[in-house]
């Protein structure tokens, strides 16, 4: 194999015509905000920062030696907002976030505030006309399907599952430049393990939304991991099936997708990830059994699903022998979410719910009540642009 003159220790990968990308090998690895943050920029966030130090140091807290773990993620994401009845709440990161700070787990971690993504490496992966469409598209006060559900949706946007709100392109781009950052601190050697906040977009395809995913943050991550790396490992526990990422390395040997989810063809979205599902059925193609799904059925309890992946995983890693692994940690398998219901509660004691501390009920309203001003704010604006007959700035094609 040749070796990379820009980096004598690293030997140059080969170019397979079958992964689903644009990037050229040679590339330098783009390294961005190499510095944790020492703190926050606003004296709130300030505050509450010195807070959880001073209870961090009164108990003995500190940063476990070993692993090197990183944590991207940028708090602007948590300001959009899919719809008032739309499951997909953004905020919730907030609840989830208070969690990792008040438990002091913020302090074993390096933290990064996650860029936006490029245009140019959105479409890495992404069709071109794809993002234009997501850059350009007008908001819909509410999805194009209710009045019409035989509407013809382009891109599969605008509708229920996928509605346009403002700020959408703002939303995939924090979302698919955490996961970047992520991918590219493991690339660099600087993090041994990478956590990137608010992505796992597992639904998306490359020209097409699907499942309250726009982007596919995991595949962008993925193809910067294949930069370095010979093989990676996709790991996905969400509830559905990972089918957008089976779907873009469906062709290719270098990656091996693993995906325990709930499977039913007719009434469970997407419909796919039968346990017979393993990659192109023709023998020739370097992607034949290199998909493995694992259906499940309700009600599987912490001890079952806990052998289940032990097993499974352990022997695709003595197989495949990835040199990465991307997790997608999707929580709609835990017990007690009210979407999916995959677990019961009773049957999974790891998850019961007094072990979710109590205060955060108060979080939860207050930051529902600051979207809601925010968002009727934005709408107050443009309406009284509309008025004054000045609108946004577009192009005509």
């Amino acid at each position: 194999m040749e070796v990379d003159p820009a980096n004598p220790y690293r030997l140059r990968l080969p170019k397979p015509n079958y992964l689903p990308h644009n990037i050229d090998y040679d590339k330098p690895v783009v390294e961005k905000f190499l510095k944790p943050l020492d703190r926050p920029s606003d004296m709130e966030n300030a505050a509450y920062l010195n807070k959880i130090k001073r209870f961090a140091h009164e108990h003995g807290i500190t940063k476990p030696k070993g692993y090197n773990v990183s944590f991207h993620y940028n708090p602007d994401m948590e300001k959009h907002h899919f719809g008032m009845t739309h499951p997909m709440k953004p905020w919730r990161l907030t609840l989830t976030k208070s969690l990792v700070s008040a438990y002091g787990m913020n302090f074993a971690m390096d933290n990064y505030t996650a860029r936006a993504a490029t245009y140019e490496e959105l479409t890495d992966y992404h069709a071109s006309d794809y993002v234009d469409h997501l850059a350009t598209v007008a908001p819909q006060p509410q999805p194009l399907d209710i009045e019409n559900p035989n509407n013809d949706l382009k891109y599969n946007l605008g509708g229920s599952d996928c509605p346009l709100f403002d700020g959408l392109y703002n939303y995939c781009s924090l979302s698919g430049g955490a996961s970047l950052d992520a991918a590219r601190k493991l690339t660099s050697n600087q993090s041994d393990i990478a956590i990137a906040w608010g992505g796992g977009l597992h639904h998306a395809k490359r020209a097409e939304a699907s499942g309250f995913c726009y982007i596919n943050d995991i595949v962008l991550a993925i193809l910067q991991l294949l930069r370095v790396h010979a093989r990676v490992l996709y790991v996905d526990i969400d509830v559905h099936h990972g089918d957008g990422v089976e779907e873009a390395f469906f062709s290719t040997d270098r990656v091996m997708t693993v995906s325990f989810h709930k499977y039913d063809p007719m009434t469970f979205f997407p419909g796919t990830g039968a346990l017979d599902d393993n990659g192109p059925k023709n023998e020739v193609n370097p992607g034949a059994h290199h998909a493995i799904n694992v259906p499940l059925n309700d009600g599987i309890t912490d001890e079952q699903y806990k052998w289940l992946f032990e097993t499974v995983i352990q022997r695709v890693i003595d197989k495949f022998r990835p040199g990465a692994i991307a997790l997608q940690c999707g929580a709609d398998s835990l017990a007690g979410d009210r979407l999916e219901q995959l677990r019961f509660v009773g049957a999974a004691p790891s998850v019961q719910m007094s072990v979710i501390p109590p205060d955060l009920g108060p979080i939860r309203d207050e930051t529902e009540d600051r979207l809601r001003e925010e968002y009727a704010e934005r709408n107050e604006q443009r309406r009284k642009l509309r008025e004054e007959g000045v609108g946004d700035r577009m192009e005509i094609g």
